[in-house]
């Protein structure tokens, strides 16, 4: 099945403006989807614990690389918007 054919979930970041806010939701989310996807989920999460040094934005984005066909985050803080 191509990603086209994949439902996203959709996750709220409402009231998650912080990286220390939204971090163990999105560290949740890779073990989850790494499981689920058989990806090295313990690789990704030391890609996201040094996107956490570049700000907010940068965790969503590193996420998103690995994740983006799956998961489409909403209610993104205002400073996020595109």
């Amino acid at each position: 099945m191509e990603n086209k054919d994949n439902i996203k979930s959709k996750v709220s970041l409402k009231g998650l403006t912080t990286i220390e806010d939204v971090l163990p939701m999105i560290t949740t989310l890779n073990r989850q989807y790494g499981k689920w996807l058989d990806k090295d989920h313990k690789k990704i999460l030391t890609e996201i614990d040094e996107a956490t040094n570049n700000g907010y934005d940068s965790v969503i984005e590193t996420f998103s690389k690995h994740y983006g066909h799956y998961v489409e985050f909403i209610d993104r803080p205002s400073f996020l918007q595109e």
